[in-house]
């Protein structure tokens, strides 16, 4: 019976999250779709074209999917957003599977994810500074998750003062910016980790100091 009732909460709880951001986004669009077509004589074919076609391509941009469908090799048309929109919804529609993943598979679930950065280290250039690949960032997505259901960050301040979790806190930061310089990308998500660590360790108990 609870495992039902946290089942509904976590569809209610996507639910409702991914619509407020849709409608969000779908405001933002209509704006921009009248700019751009201010700029095509206001023809709606000038812009997606004719035929059944036009349609899809216009529904996929109204709900900020154009970029993920075309991240799987289908033709699409983008007037608004990146791919980020499209993995904002991807990762609120997924979220639920990952979250229970995430609980009961961690480790295994945090080397899967991680597996496309791998295969870039392996075989394409670590020198590069950006890829629209959503495949890349279902990692961070899962740190995040992992985070919050081990409440790391609020150990963390709890243990604001303790100067062990700080010298880890600062090496860290200091290992991963450097490293970030020679491997780039596949590092960033924990240099995103240790700059957290840090502020939480050291920002918090500077304001701390302060008010003392």
């Amino acid at each position: 019976m609870l495992k039902q009732k946290n089942v509904k909460s976590s569809i209610k709880f996507v639910l409702s999250h991914l619509f407020q951001f849709i409608s969000i986004y779908i405001f933002g669009y209509l704006f921009m779709l009248v700019l751009n077509l201010s700029e095509k004589h206001f023809v709606f074919s000038n812009l997606y074209g004719k035929g059944i076609k036009s349609i899809l391509l216009f529904v996929l941009d109204l709900f900020g999917i154009s970029h993920l469908v075309g991240a799987i090799g289908l033709p699409t048309k983008a007037t608004m957003g990146d791919w980020f929109v499209g993995a904002i919804v991807l990762f609120y529609i997924i979220f639920s599977i990952v979250y229970y993943l995430t609980k009961k598979f961690c480790i295994i679930v945090l080397i899967i994810s991680y597996t496309p950065w791998i295969v870039w280290l392996i075989f394409l250039n670590i020198r590069e500074e950006s890829t629209n690949n959503i495949l890349f960032y279902i990692f961070s997505f899962c740190i995040g998750i992992f985070f919050s259901q081990k409440n790391i960050l609020t150990h963390l301040k709890e243990k604001a003062f303790n100067t062990r979790i700080m010298i880890v806190s600062l090496a860290s930061l200091f290992v991963f910016i450097v490293l970030r310089l020679f491997i780039t990308l596949p590092i960033d998500p924990f240099v995103a980790v240790s700059i957290i660590m840090f502020s939480i360790t050291f920002v918090d108990k500077t304001k701390v100091t302060k008010k003392a």
